[in-house]
């Protein structure tokens, strides 16, 4: 049986086939990242959403001083320049609105004024709040709701029973500093909840179902986290999100210093497709993934991003017997030393290669690696002067894309970008650019 998130990806590719949706954005694999409606399209809801009072748009141009009362509109959007007065909520109208959002910072909002009991959509991401606003917790059928907020604490969300997103960011200021956010212990009973995004959060182990049962509260329906701190990879805390799909795990360094041995706590995430682990800062170039071995991970990995983790590249060989690894992303520092030599073979599924800011200078490896290989991606590799020379016998290779690198390695993959075409195989393409 399809979820959610299936039928609705079924549906959106169906739109994208009737050049109803435009497609903005892709990740390394083709996913749909961000799309947007055709402008025909766009106009015609416009019209019709406006004749039937169901959307108000608001922004400089609307007229008189104040926002406009939406007069039983279901739909409200904010789109005014910043510090364009204080904006309350007093009207009668606004009580039936069912989703709010604010697509400009700096705005002035008295939140607390709030009458929008029957709102299901509240996105204040670019508005910044000091702190939680408490009427929030009185609109119990939110089921998406996103916020800035500016002093770290505890989010007292443990009402909200119908939240399926939840998004919480820090001030760009703040975040830097790390503060961390606290998801109170309640959250294990928000069994709707799909999506969670919180920057540097903290989530306590789940509770028992009652009180005369060991078994713990699982979040059943949770298909997305991201923002959870090392501390938090524990058996108990991966066994109550079990159905994730996508993880991201950040900290500071050592914080994953302290927890070396979260990682093999990976595997009670058995149906885990995406990770993604990034360490903050980059300076001690310290290992922060330490004895790994592949059964640290789940067997179903599709695609892992490494980001400041400082692995040796000696250890590579332990991320290429992953079965199903698809999609390697590895960014900042994600690899130490500037050799990586491949001597046996390897990822034998991965079809997507991302190399970013790394110190790599030597890259060998041998004819039979990379089997599946696709695509690669180079970008800010400013010591790499050469790639595989195996990539020159690949019947898989499509592309190699090259950014901010030197001229002798555009030469090098131009090179087999020539050996290619003298076999009769005209498929592989190399670009490069800002490249010197």
């Amino acid at each position: 049986m399809e979820g959610l998130e299936e039928v609705t990806a079924s549906h959106l590719d169906y739109l994208i086939y009737k050049s109803l949706v435009i497609v903005s954005k892709r990740s390394l694999d083709g996913k749909i990242m961000t799309c947007m409606i055709h402008d025909l399209v766009h106009d015609f809801l416009l019209r019709e959403s406006d004749s039937q009072s169901l959307l108000c748009v608001e922004t400089t141009k609307t007229k008189g001083l104040g926002w406009v009362s939406p007069q039983g509109c279901r739909w409200v959007s904010k789109q005014i320049r910043p510090g364009y007065g204080r904006h309350q909520f007093h009207d009668p109208s606004y009580s039936k609105l069912r989703s709010f959002s604010i697509h400009q910072s700096g705005l002035f909002l008295d939140i607390e004024s709030f009458p929008f009991k029957l709102l299901r959509v509240l996105d204040l991401e670019y508005f910044t709040n000091i702190r939680f606003p408490e009427a929030i917790l009185d609109l119990v059928l939110l089921r998406y709701l996103a916020l800035k907020i500016r002093k770290s604490g505890k989010l007292p969300i443990s009402k909200l029973l119908n939240l399926q997103t939840l998004t919480v960011r820090p001030h760009p200021i703040y975040t830097s500093l790390w503060k961390m956010y606290s998801l109170p212990n309640g959250i294990w009973k928000l069994s709707q909840l799909r999506h969670l995004h919180c920057w540097c959060m903290y989530l306590a182990s789940p509770q028992t179902t009652s009180e005369n049962e060991v078994k713990n509260l699982v979040l059943e329906n949770l298909q997305t986290v991201s923002g959870l701190r090392p501390s938090c990879c524990t058996k108990e805390i991966f066994e109550g999100i079990k159905k994730v799909k996508k993880l991201e795990i950040a900290g500071k360094a050592e914080e994953f210093h302290s927890e070396k041995g979260w990682h093999n706590n990976l595997k009670y995430l058995e149906e885990l497709e995406a990770l993604n682990v990034e360490v903050l800062p980059y300076s001690d170039f310290e290992p922060c993934l330490i004895n790994l071995s592949p059964g640290s991970f789940p067997p179903n990995l599709k695609k892992l991003t490494l980001s400041g983790t400082c692995i040796p590249w000696n250890c590579m060989n332990i991320f290429s017997k992953l079965p199903n690894l698809e999609v390697l992303e590895l960014k900042e520092d994600a690899f130490s030393g500037d050799e990586w030599e491949i001597t046996e073979m390897g990822f034998p599924k991965l079809k997507f290669l991302l190399l970013e800011y790394l110190f790599l200078k030597y890259w060998t490896a041998t004819d039979d690696y990379f089997q599946c290989l696709e695509r690669v991606y180079i970008r800010d590799c400013v010591y790499l002067q050469e790639i595989p020379e195996g990539f020159a016998d690949s019947v898989t290779l499509q592309l190699i894309e090259l950014h901010n690198c030197r001229h002798p390695l555009v030469t090098f993959a131009e090179q087999i970008q020539e050996k290619h075409e003298e076999l009769g195989n005209n498929m592989l393409k190399v670009y490069a650019f800002d490249s010197s």
